[in-house]
């Protein structure tokens, strides 16, 4: 087990004017954030599966970014620390310890960059 940090940003498309919410995790590695944007812009209930977009890795800076990225903005909404139990190359388990994400959270990738975000019974 692994203990890291998150950030779970909303992101304010301008184009479109759409949101979604971006969950940002320090690698184990702790050169690169691992990003995973939920175009629900909600989190999964218990049992629940969401569709979570894997994104290229990012900079550690991202994770304290909070304002305006081009014509989108982007707005912290939680940080907090996490632990990473299992971390395999198609199947993530973190323990969120956060207020908004907490508990225990699947990503299981499903092809691509397309992975499932789900929510611990």
């Amino acid at each position: 087990m692994k203990t890291t940090k998150y950030t779970l940003h909303e992101h304010k498309q301008k184009r479109g004017n759409r949101i979604h919410w971006d969950i940002r995790i320090i690698r184990p590695d702790k050169k690169k954030a691992w990003s995973f944007a939920i175009p629900k812009a909600r989190l999964p209930k218990k049992g629940e599966k969401l569709l979570a977009i894997k994104t290229p890795d990012h900079k550690l800076t991202i994770m304290d970014f909070d304002g305006k990225y081009e014509k989108d903005t982007i707005k912290i909404l939680e940080q907090g620390s996490c632990d990473i139990i299992l971390n395999k190359k198609s199947h993530i388990s973190i323990v969120f310890k956060g207020n908004k994400i907490r508990g225990l959270f699947a990503f299981i990738n499903t092809g691509g960059d397309k992975w499932l975000m789900i929510a611990s019974k």
